[in-house]
């Protein structure tokens, strides 16, 4: 039986927070394993926490670069399981789900991987009725949510 092959994309190096080291973790976890052939696309965006959630063009051509990449991945190699880390505002979710979209598109699996606490009280509750749309019409999509405790499972 051939390893099952996994995508990563995420902020995984360098660890700045919770969330890439938590990435890291399962990225070194996943490669050592030998039933899953595991390749990862780490968009770094940011090299410090003071940057995250700030605006740059620079992050406007890292993004463009990480979907080109995304695209060479997938038509290349034919991609089991996509895990990515997702976040928790507006801009990065939709980040993500261009992410999503050009995977589901591939017929790959889509699996998040939640670090934080939040999604429904921090996040969902306080989008607008056509964000929730969006984000209802994506989430039925997924494959599975990966939460890294169990009081996070009623998020």
């Amino acid at each position: 039986m051939r390893p099952k092959r996994v995508l990563i994309i995420g902020n995984i190096y360098p660890s700045i927070s919770g969330v890439s080291i938590a990435g890291e973790m399962l990225y070194e976890g996943l490669k050592d394993n030998k039933n899953y052939a595991v390749k990862l696309i780490n968009t770094s965006f940011n090299r410090e926490t003071k940057t995250i959630e700030k605006f740059s063009v620079s992050k406007i051509f890292k993004f463009v670069f990480y979907v080109f990449r995304l695209m060479l991945t997938l038509v290349f190699t034919r991609i089991d399981f996509i895990i990515i880390m997702h976040s928790f505002n507006w801009i990065a979710f939709l980040k993500d789900s261009i992410f999503i979209k050009i995977g589901l598109l591939f017929n790959s699996k889509i699996i998040l991987y939640a670090h934080g606490i939040g999604f429904e009280k921090l996040f969902y509750n306080n989008l607008s009725v056509r964000r929730k749309k969006y984000v209802d019409n994506l989430m039925c999509r997924i494959y599975k949510v990966v939460v890294v405790a169990d009081v996070m499972k009623c998020e």
